[in-house]
């Protein structure tokens, strides 16, 4: 017998397609007929799979590893019968070359506006379709230079991320992406406004800054004149101290927390300042007083001189004389005041001159007592303002004085019948030399010589006692007995009683007037022994005799 086994039909599909770009996977659909075991040679070297299962798809993933060129795989599907018997098929797919897309930028992060040069560095280069997607533009760029700008402009207060997409596309349709992202920060606009502007020299100018946004990390000054500051609104002070007007330029370098820069400068017109100076060959003197002026001001084109006492001038020598008179009974001062004038800018300088009067009364003084009881303490209270007081008093003592402050001296009158009279002398020098003299009388009253005897100073009480006054000088008698009565008699008499068990002790005291007031007082102590009174009980005082009393 013959056994004729059935024909096999080795077959299958690849699906989706047998082309893609790499990698590519495919899959593969077994078709074959009246076989039961299959062997699958996938043609790429890297494996070799074999199944039974012939309802099963099976997959590859297959790779180009050229990005210019196709690579080609072949698959073979042997199909093999129980009986032995097979047949082979086989079919090739194309892999076609996946583009590497690619670039580079010059700076992924910047302050606003931020330029970034972008390199493509896609491989292939040629040959490719090129799509750029900017996230902040409605439109892709579909440039194929190598290298191109895009410029970023951020008008918020915050950083922004913007992206950079690369889409390449091949011939074959393969593509590839590639994402950036660059980070813009706010942009910075440095401003300010100066108030004022344009001076004279020294100018005080306040500095308002205008900066947008505000909230930034600091503020570097620069004045123009060597002078610097990082405050918020300085203020500075310019100078000029040259003849010609001056132009500074402040800048204002701002910079953010991010490091964005900006820097803005505007200028400051400082006019030429004039120093007024001014010296005198006298400062002080008598009236009249002609003093030589020199004006040694400097950077000056006019002059205006205002001496003080009612008058001015525009003199522009720099040497004069000018007089000073002083009419008063004292000394005044002159303020003398040179005003420099530099187109709009002037100087003052002020110095100050004084003049004893003509009929300057230096020596005058005060006295708080010209006439009184002797000892007479007296305070005398110069004029002040001079230089050298010499006091004569009259009474062999002398004084001399610089300070012209008050001072007490004391008179005294050594008789008892007639009044003591001094006349005391003040010579008071100025300070320039002028002298004056004055005179003022002291009076010095004599003083009563309080004197008195009398009859008994020891008795028994009562002691009645008679009392001879022999006072001088006196006018007036007050009399204490010192038993709290009191007698205005010049000759009086008084009695002491004691009607105690010890002895009294009385003091006399005598004050006696003159007729100027004056006083003197005297004393003398009494003593008065206590009154005795005799008494006795008798009784009885009647009886019969003999009577026993």
């Amino acid at each position: 017998p013959i056994k004729v086994h059935p024909e096999i039909d080795a077959n299958f599909a690849i699906v989706p397609n047998d082309s893609g770009c790499h990698p590519f996977t495919v899959g593969l659909i077994n078709l074959s007929l009246r076989a039961d075991t299959f062997y699958w040679d996938f043609g790429d070297s890297s494996s070799i799979f074999v199944t039974t299962d012939k309802d099963t798809v099976i997959t590859h993933t297959y790779y180009n590893s050229s990005a210019i060129s196709d690579t080609t795989y072949c698959i073979t599907l042997i199909a093999v019968s129980d009986s032995g018997a097979r047949d082979t098929m086989t079919q090739c797919i194309v892999v076609h070359p996946k583009p590497l897309a690619n670039f580079s930028v010059d700076t992924n992060a910047g302050c606003s506006p931020l330029t970034v040069t972008i390199t493509n560095l896609s491989i292939p280069f040629a040959g490719l379709n090129y799509v750029w997607i900017f996230s902040d533009s409605a439109f892709p760029d579909t440039t194929s230079v190598l290298s191109f700008t895009h410029s970023y402009v951020n008008t918020s207060s915050i950083p922004i991320s913007y992206t950079i997409t690369l889409l390449v596309t091949n011939n074959n349709g393969c593509t590839d992406t590639l994402i950036d992202t660059i980070t813009v920060y706010p942009k910075i606009t440095a401003q300010f406004g100066i108030v004022p502007d344009t001076g004279c020299s020294p100018l005080d100018v306040q500095f308002f800054n205008l900066t947008l946004p505000q909230d930034l990390s600091n503020y570097n000054w620069d004045f123009g004149d060597s002078f610097f500051s990082t405050d918020t609104n300085p203020t500075h002070q310019y100078l000029n101290p040259s003849l010609f007007d001056t132009t500074f330029y402040p800048c204002l370098i701002a910079t953010t927390a991010f490091g964005c820069i900006d820097t803005v400068c505007d200028s400051v017109k400082i006019f030429s300042q004039p120093l007024a100076t001014f010296t005198m060959a006298d400062t002080i003197g008598c009236s009249p007083l002609c003093v030589t002026f020199t004006n040694s001001s400097l950077y000056a084109t006019s002059y205006l001189w205002n001496f003080g006492d009612g008058s001015d001038s525009a003199l522009t020598d720099s040497v004069f004389t000018y007089c000073f008179v002083n009419n008063e009974n004292f000394a005044v001062s002159y303020a003398i005041e040179l005003i420099a004038f530099q187109s709009s800018c002037t100087d003052t300088m002020i110095r100050t001159i004084t003049l004893d009067g003509a009929g300057a009364n230096f020596a005058f003084f005060t006295v708080t007592d010209s006439a009184n009881c002797t000892p007479l303490t007296v305070t005398f209270q110069p004029t002040p303002g001079a230089a050298l007081y010499e006091w004569d008093f009259d009474d062999v003592s002398t004084l001399t004085d610089m300070t012209g402050n008050p001072f007490t001296h004391t008179f005294y009158n050594p008789t008892y019948s007639i009044d003591s009279v001094y006349t005391v002398q003040l010579i008071a020098t100025g300070k320039n030399g002028c002298v004056d003299t004055s005179y003022k009388e002291i009076r010095v009253y004599s003083k009563p010589d309080a004197q008195f005897t009398a009859s008994d100073t020891a008795g028994c009480s009562p002691l009645c006692i008679t009392v001879n006054n022999t006072s001088i000088n006196d006018t007036n008698c007050y009399w204490n007995w010192g038993d709290g009565d009191v007698n205005f008699n010049c000759n009086p008499a008084h009695c002491y009683i004691n009607t105690s068990n010890f002895t009294d002790t009385f003091l006399i005291t005598l004050v006696v007037q003159s007729a100027n007031g004056c006083t003197d007082t005297a004393t003398e102590q009494v003593m008065a022994q206590p009154l005795i009174q005799a008494t006795a009980n008798v009784g009885p005082l009647v009886g019969c005799h003999p009577l026993t009393v």
